[in-house]
């Protein structure tokens, strides 16, 4: 249901360019007419990585990854009957690794990670009964990782992350007619459990997975508990909650995690706070809000963050402007804007952010072309 709720509002947002606007109620809140859709952005820093819209078709459920100065963004392609395409670009053009659309169908819920400029990929396979596959790009072409659909079951909201050339991937486990989190990990050929399986019982959203110095990280929406957030680390051969203070005091949304010197971060938009942005660290002992206020002065969607040199940075679409794009970063006890807000031409769905040596880097579902990815990047931020 909430990648369907995503996929309206990149279609709303592209409809509106069409239409000239639509005056709707607050709920939804896609204000802006064509008139201020269109007007010109004052852009500081901010240039676009490439050619603008150079998917095939509209891009949903982005990922974006630089590693080594060399870009790597995923996306369902909705030219290629919402297939897998990786593309990467290596400051010259955009250029598709194997194939566009190489799945050859559907897939859902796809995460992206990459290991020493190998590119890893994982989704949920709907030629395969909607269990899980993990492939790789190597020696020019795309290979599974163990065998494709592997897991007993379907498997949704997946999370994939590759630590010392070791797959990690985390998934919403259907199997045996119970619902929970599983993780697993790829070793001497097979894809083998980290602790118990199922070791969170119940229906979890937008799950996150990092592995940083040994531990593995997960962060969810737990829906029993009101869709509030948690995270959880692998340690001792146990899984145990991080914290005993709650991370959010009610519901949240769009919830994205990193971790930086066993660190972590959440960021999400709070419902409690009238879906404004907040950001939450992990530190001595108890989860910190990061800054005195929520990071927006208006509602956020589609949040990312990403951590540099202990340095937080945050893209969302912003109400405050029309839903346009922002990053700020949080330095020196303080927000500050990344560029110039609102940089992007029009609304935007799916943003994510990448960090690599201070040079920033966001992908978004841009709606000034009908919903095809466009990366932009700000230098030395």
């Amino acid at each position: 249901m909430h990648r369907n709720v995503h996929a309206c509002i990149v279609i709303l947002i592209a409809l509106l360019i069409i239409s000239g606007g639509c005056q709707g109620k607050k709920e939804g809140n896609l204000e802006p007419t064509i008139q201020s859709v269109l007007e010109p952005v004052q852009r500081i820093c901010w240039e676009k990585t490439g050619r603008s819209g150079f998917s095939k078709g509209t891009a949903n459920n982005i990922s974006l990854v630089v590693d080594q100065g060399i870009v790597y963004t995923t996306y369902q392609d909705s030219s290629f009957s919402n297939s897998l395409s990786v593309m990467k670009y290596d400051g010259k053009s955009w250029t598709p690794l194997g194939e566009e659309g190489f799945t050859k169908g559907r897939v859902d819920y796809p995460s992206l990670s990459v290991y020493n400029g190998t590119c890893y990929i994982a989704y949920q396979d709907l030629a395969r009964e909607n269990k899980l596959t993990v492939m790789k790009f190597t020696d020019g072409a795309w290979q599974y990782v163990g065998n494709p659909g592997f897991t007993i079951s379907a498997a949704e909201a997946v999370t994939l992350y590759v630590y010392n050339g070791i797959p990690y991937v985390g998934y919403r486990d259907n199997s045996k007619g119970e619902i929970g989190i599983t993780v697993l990990r790829f070793e001497n050929g097979a894809w083998l459990p980290v602790g118990d399986e199922k070791f969170v019982k119940g229906v979890c959203h937008e799950l996150s997975l990092i592995v940083e110095n040994g531990i593995v990280y997960i962060a969810f929406r737990d829906s029993k508990n009101g869709d509030s957030a948690v995270v959880m680390s692998y340690t001792k051969d146990a899984w145990e909650k991080v914290g005993t203070s709650a991370i959010s005091h009610g519901q949240i949304s769009y919830l994205s995690f990193d971790v930086w010197n066993n660190i972590p971060y959440v960021g999400y938009q709070d419902m409690t706070r009238g879906g404004k942005g907040v950001l939450m660290k992990y530190s001595d002992g108890i989860w910190q809000l990061v800054g005195d206020a929520p990071f927006s002065t208006k509602q956020v969607n589609f949040v990312s963050i990403k951590v540099e040199n202990n340095i937080p940075y945050i893209t969302y679409s912003d109400e405050q402007y029309t839903y346009r794009i922002s990053v700020k970063k949080y330095e020196n006890q303080a927000f500050k804007t990344v560029g110039s807000p609102g940089f992007s031409d029009t609304g935007v769905g799916y943003c994510k952010i990448a960090i690599e040596d201070g040079d920033v880097y966001t992908a978004f579902s841009d709606g000034s072309l009908r919903g095809k990815i466009t990366v932009m990047n700000c230098r030395g931020e």
